[in-house]
């Protein structure tokens, strides 16, 4: 009878598992990961089995939990033997997993160094895609900037050569200007996490207001303390590693009066620096994402209108998550800034990204690429 009794609960749990996924809101993004999650809608009837198996794993109920109770057991046992071969000076670089590693003798995390001929082709298309861009939309100013990460550090004078070489010569382009060490990455970057921090975030600004040939730069504000504020970014979410953390700091920035539309909607605010610099923060998460709490999350377009910057231009950036940061500095100097992240537009809008036509529509005079290496590897324009 207990047999039966058994049979029957592994049943029914084996069947509620399913049906409780299919009808639960599908979850977007993995923390543990780092990544876009797959979703129902993903699935295409030419890959159905795939499709399923996919979506399955990734929305399964409980998965990021199980997920950082195995990287738990998993770097305790990595991090014991690993430290006896770094204390011997054999490696500068100390396998963490899933393509992360740590700087010998540092708590910096850092991902595999990319190969340039691996990404060169790569690279080429997307650089022929801003050409094309531009050359239809040749009345516009249009800026190229190189965010220097971990990945291209050493040899980012080749990818630096291949945007010089292959960019229209009308369009302006600058590399980061303080980052060319692992001793400078460690100077601009989180240890944990892929972003620039505080010190790396105003250095950027600084490059891009030049770039952009705006002279009005704003200097270094006092700094923001939040009580040892533990911030596990996304190299030790990915890993689930919590030894390693980094206090989170930011820079008190004063901007101009401004309001904001997320994906057209009019909000109060992007990002909660108010209420960081307030206290009224939650504290002691484990793995919370402060990053894009303080700053704001990714979203695919994001509106700034400075009332009093009217007869100022209006200016589309395209980017990334390095931008968040930085967003509302750059959107200072001008009278509208639209921040598109052709990541998430599609999915969060249900259209495409028509950047002809939003140029043309918006009065954009100004057009700004910021990208690191994941991003320039990745993105596409969709123009026709």
């Amino acid at each position: 009878m207990r047999d039966k009794i058994f049979a029957v609960s592994i049943s029914i749990i084996l069947l509620l598992v399913p049906i409780s996924i299919l009808i639960r809101k599908d979850k977007d993004i993995s923390l543990t990961e780092n990544r876009a999650l797959f979703k129902k809608s993903d699935i295409e009837l030419t890959a159905l089995n795939e499709g399923i198996n996919q979506w399955l794993e990734d929305q399964f109920i409980g998965g990021d939990t199980l997920k950082k109770m195995y990287n738990r057991c998993k770097n305790k046992t990595i991090n014991v033997s690993m430290k006896l071969i770094e204390k011997s000076n054999l490696i500068n670089l100390i396998p963490m997993g899933k393509g992360i590693y740590r700087l010998a003798n540092t708590d910096y995390m850092v991902y595999k160094l990319a190969e340039f001929d691996e990404f060169k082709d790569t690279y080429g298309e997307i650089i022929d895609s801003i050409n094309h861009v531009y050359n239809q939309n040749s009345s516009v100013d249009f800026y190229v900037y190189n965010i220097v990460t971990d990945d291209i550090v050493i040899g980012r004078e080749k990818y630096d050569e291949l945007f010089r070489k292959r960019l229209d010569k009308n369009i302006k382009f600058m590399s980061s200007t303080k980052i060319n060490t692992y001793d400078d990455y460690k100077k601009s970057f989180y240890k944990t996490d892929h972003h620039w921090d505080k010190d790396g975030q105003y250095d950027g600004y600084v490059d891009i207001m030049h770039l952009l040939g705006q002279e009005d730069i704003e200097e270094k504000p006092r700094l923001l303390k939040f009580d040892n504020l533990k911030f596990w970014g996304s190299k030790a979410r990915a890993i689930g590693d919590t030894e390693i953390y980094d206090e989170f700091e930011a820079y008190d920035y004063s901007y101009p009066e401004m309001s904001v539309q997320i994906n057209f909607q009019e909000v109060p605010d992007y990002g909660d620096e108010e209420n960081f610099a307030s206290g009224n923060i939650i504290r002691d998460v484990e793995f919370e994402n402060y990053y894009a709490d303080f700053y704001g999350s990714d979203y695919g377009i994001v509106n700034f209108c400075v009332s009093d910057n009217e007869e100022c231009e209006n200016i589309l950036v395209l980017s990334n998550s390095y931008s968040n940061a930085i967003n509302k500095l750059i959107a200072s100097k001008f009278y509208n800034t639209y921040i598109v992240d052709m990541r998430y537009y599609e999915s969060q809008l249900n259209e495409s990204f028509n950047i002809n036509e939003f140029i043309k529509n918006n009065d954009i005079t100004k057009v700004l690429v910021i990208g690191n290496h994941m991003y320039y590897k990745n993105i596409k324009f969709k123009i026709d």
